[in-house]
């Protein structure tokens, strides 16, 4: 497929709809229901005109322009035709993975306020997720509502207000607009919305596509928790790759001995999760796949993980920071003997090299860069910087500096008047303790707060 110069999500997606129309994109497992790139380009298309009639991007709860709409569904075609159509509408998005109904009842109505923007402009919701929603004690306060069955099509649309003149599709909104709004996990606090600029994510996705080789002949799972970005990897990078995504029903998720059977059968050759996944699959008698892809994003290797890496075509390693978009840097483990690579729990987990547009700075506890070989905090620079933390100024003074080589080292780590700093000029102070090997290849020692990474968050 040839190469595409758009630095925007869905002008990628339409022209490998427009180059695959017949090919199959979508797989929902639990229904074996298949949809081609040309019929997904249908659904989305006729959604979005309906979005065009009821956003208003002269709103004052916009985002510079942008509209912001909460997205709750369960893993579906639902949450794939939603969040493609609200980026033709020229509208960022909220997700909120559906499954949070299925937990503790008590603690409903504190997460999903945890995790949803108080003022969206609409909320696009699944029926199975309808009536839980409707339930909960700020329901009365809900914004208009769009509903859609599993496989997207709309079946209500509540107390909504449609505009005489419908907004014209943003094919070409700005690099640094608003794409999405990802919230973090909050296991040391509140949790923090990441607010993530198309520039960012299109040089993530660019770079993934490039690396990890995607193309017409690959199906990839799709099988993470909404509330993970790993989602949002699992959903885009085979849609603009003209890949097959392959939808895992919750049932599938949760049982090892069924997610094989599916590995197989649906003939997966592209699989994003963390090490636990697999370990999962090991122990069921699972030795891996010789035409499956893996990328893992995780901060502990465990032994049993090195045979899998023998038996299969290629595995990866990502290193990712929501702030810092998606992924920031890759690392192919060596098919053969990969306990001899710096792999080894003893020296660290390895980490790669930055992706393009990004820069890695290892620096001491006085802000100044250390030698190869020694360890550091890593500092993030790049395309990948996102936009802060919504409604969070503290939070992002802390954690978004100014550039040390741009504004000298009095200025780093200060965080006063960051929101006046151009991103370009940022840095984002990761907490992740690293060094840099003498062929440049980065390696993560340890986390300065001991946090680890579950299901995708910190």
């Amino acid at each position: 497929m040839a190469e595409r110069k758009s630095e925007f999500l869905f002008d990628w997606f339409e022209q490998t709809c427009l180059l695959c129309s017949n090919s199959v994109a979508i797989i929902d497992e639990s229904t074996g229901l298949e949809v081609s790139y040309g019929d997904l380009l249908d659904k989305v298309t006729y959604v979005s005109e309906i979005l065009q009639v009821m956003l208003d991007p002269e709103a004052s709860e916009t985002f510079d322009g942008v509209p912001l709409v909460s997205v709750l569904t369960s893993r579906s075609l639902a949450t794939i035709i939603a969040l493609l159509s609200l980026f033709h509408s020229g509208a960022a998005f909220n997700l909120i993975d559906g499954s949070i109904f299925e937990r503790n009842s008590k603690d409903v109505n504190e997460k999903l306020h945890a995790f949803t923007h108080p003022n969206p402009q609409l909320m696009i919701v699944d029926e199975a997720n309808l009536l839980p929603l409707q339930q909960l004690s700020f329901a009365t306060a809900l914004p208009p509502l769009i509903v859609v069955d599993r496989v997207g099509n709309i079946v209500d649309v509540t107390q909504a207000k449609r505009r005489p003149d419908p907004i014209v599709p943003m094919r070409t909104p700005a690099e640094r607009s608003l794409a999405y709004l990802h919230y973090l996990s909050g296991c040391l606090g509140k949790p923090k919305g990441v607010l993530v600029t198309h520039r960012g994510l299109m040089n993530a996705l660019r770079e993934c596509k490039e690396v990890f080789g995607l193309n017409e002949k690959d199906r990839a799972l799709f099988h993470s928790d909404l509330t993970s970005e790993t989602a949002l990897l699992e959903i885009f990078l085979p849609l603009i790759c003209g890949a097959s995504v392959v939808i895992a029903s919750s049932k599938t998720k949760k049982n090892s001995e069924r997610l094989i059977e599916v590995v197989h059968s649906y003939d997966i050759t592209f699989i994003l999760g963390l090490v636990t996944l697999f370990d999962r699959l090991t122990v069921k008698g699972w030795t891996g796949k010789a035409n499956l892809t893996i990328v893992i994003d995780s901060d502990a290797i465990s032994t049993s993980f090195y045979d899998v890496i023998a038996a299969c075509n290629r595995v990866f390693h990502v290193y990712s920071c929501p702030e810092t978009t998606l992924c920031c840097a890759t690392y192919l483990f060596p098919k053969h003997n990969p306990t001899d690579t710096v792999a080894s729990t003893t020296l660290g987990i390895p980490v790669g090299k930055p992706i393009a547009h990004t820069t890695f700075y290892l620096l001491d506890e006085k802000l100044q860069e250390v030698s190869d070989g020694e360890s550091g905090e890593l500092y993030i620079a790049g395309y990948g910087m996102c936009l802060g933390y919504h409604q969070n100024k503290l939070q992002t003074a802390l954690k978004f500096v100014p550039n040390p080589t741009t504004v000298g080292e009095q200025g780093l780590g200060k965080g006063v008047g960051i929101a006046q700093v151009p991103l370009d000029r940022r840095c984002f102070k990761t907490g992740d303790v690293m060094r840099r090997g003498p062929d440049g290849q980065y390696i993560l020692e340890r986390r300065l707060d001991d946090v680890a990474k579950y299901k995708g968050y910190r």
